[in-house]
Protein backbone atom coordinates (compact mmCIF):
# COMPACT_ATOMS: atom_id res chain seq x y z
CA UNK A 1 0.00 0.00 0.00
CA UNK A 2 2.14 2.98 -1.15
CA UNK A 3 0.81 6.67 -0.32
CA UNK A 4 1.05 8.92 -3.26
CA UNK A 5 2.03 12.54 -3.82
CA UNK A 6 -2.02 13.32 -4.02
CA UNK A 7 -3.11 11.59 -0.84
CA UNK A 8 0.13 13.28 1.57
CA UNK A 9 -1.70 16.70 -0.22
CA UNK A 10 -4.64 16.22 0.26
CA UNK A 11 -4.39 15.45 4.36
CA UNK A 12 -1.64 18.61 4.49
CA UNK A 13 -4.29 20.92 3.32
CA UNK A 14 -7.12 19.77 5.63
CA UNK A 15 -5.07 20.66 8.55
CA UNK A 16 -4.93 24.77 7.01
CA UNK A 17 -6.06 26.56 9.93
CA UNK A 18 -5.78 30.18 8.67
CA UNK A 19 -7.96 32.67 9.23
CA UNK A 20 -9.43 35.22 6.46
CA UNK A 21 -11.59 37.99 5.58
CA UNK A 22 -14.55 35.54 6.93
CA UNK A 23 -13.09 34.19 9.86
CA UNK A 24 -12.61 38.07 11.02
CA UNK A 25 -16.56 38.95 10.11
CA UNK A 26 -18.00 35.91 11.57
CA UNK A 27 -16.46 37.09 15.10
CA UNK A 28 -17.45 40.56 14.78
CA UNK A 29 -20.66 38.96 14.18
CA UNK A 30 -20.23 37.02 17.10
CA UNK A 31 -19.39 40.21 19.54
CA UNK A 32 -22.57 41.71 18.04
CA UNK A 33 -24.72 39.39 19.16
CA UNK A 34 -23.01 38.81 22.42
CA UNK A 35 -23.46 42.18 23.05
CA UNK A 36 -27.26 42.65 22.16
CA UNK A 37 -27.83 39.50 24.94
CA UNK A 38 -25.91 40.83 27.96
CA UNK A 39 -27.55 43.90 27.56
CA UNK A 40 -31.08 42.24 26.80
CA UNK A 41 -29.89 40.57 30.40
CA UNK A 42 -29.56 43.14 32.01
CA UNK A 43 -32.65 44.73 30.91
CA UNK A 44 -34.71 41.88 31.46
CA UNK A 45 -33.28 41.94 34.89
CA UNK A 46 -34.09 45.85 35.46
CA UNK A 47 -37.75 45.02 34.38
CA UNK A 48 -38.19 42.14 36.61
CA UNK A 49 -36.69 44.57 39.75
CA UNK A 50 -39.41 46.66 38.44
CA UNK A 51 -42.13 44.66 38.35
CA UNK A 52 -41.50 43.16 41.78
CA UNK A 53 -41.01 46.65 43.10
CA UNK A 54 -44.81 47.54 41.81
CA UNK A 55 -46.78 44.37 42.77
CA UNK A 56 -45.37 43.95 46.18
CA UNK A 57 -44.03 47.20 47.83
CA UNK A 58 -46.46 49.88 45.73
CA UNK A 59 -43.41 52.04 44.74
CA UNK A 60 -42.09 52.53 41.28
CA UNK A 61 -38.12 51.66 41.51
CA UNK A 62 -35.96 49.64 39.59
CA UNK A 63 -33.74 48.88 42.61
CA UNK A 64 -33.13 45.48 43.95
CA UNK A 65 -35.32 44.52 46.96
CA UNK A 66 -35.87 41.31 48.56
CA UNK A 67 -39.52 39.81 48.54
CA UNK A 68 -39.21 38.72 52.29
CA UNK A 69 -38.83 42.58 53.50
CA UNK A 70 -43.00 42.94 52.72
CA UNK A 71 -44.98 43.10 56.04
CA UNK A 72 -48.17 41.40 54.83
CA UNK A 73 -50.04 39.36 57.31
CA UNK A 74 -51.39 36.23 56.15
Amino acid sequence: MNITKTQTAKTSHLSDHSADRRMVMLAAMAMVVGTGGAFGASVLLHLIALATNIFWFGKISTSETLITDTNLEI
